[in-house]
């Protein structure tokens, strides 16, 4: 039946479309560890990391923590192995920080693309 037909692809859809946005929340993370690791915002002129995030996430710094504390742990889950399910854990915290629910996690200094080397989104 044709109804049907388009639910089962509208829902389909919709997966898709939402692992790419956790996919792109897990790269956000990585790129702002590596633009603290390189000090890129100093090619802004600006004074600090911070100061960086001030910038690009008034509303909330923490919008930007959230998605390096994931990228940080998918980093050292990926030194210890595949078999860990890294990335399904980093794409279920994604999930989970988007539904809104507020979760508060350290960042550990050492978050730098280096550590992303040994992780793949494949």
């Amino acid at each position: 039946m044709f109804v049907l037909t388009k639910i089962d692809e509208i829902l389909a859809w919709e997966r898709r479309t939402e692992t790419e946005r956790d996919t792109r929340f897990v790269e956000l993370g990585r790129y702002l560890c590596e633009v603290r690791a390189g000090q890129y915002w100093r090619l802004e002129n600006l004074k600090s990391f911070d100061e960086f995030l001030e910038r690009r996430f008034p509303e909330s710094r923490r919008k930007a923590y959230y998605p390096m504390s994931i990228h940080e742990q998918l980093a050292v889950a990926g030194e210890k192995g595949p078999e860990g399910g890294a990335w399904t854990k980093g794409l279920e915290l994604a999930k989970v920080d988007r539904r809104g629910v507020s979760t508060l996690i350290t960042v550990q200094p050492e978050c730098s693309l280096q550590n992303s080397s040994t992780v793949s989104a494949t």
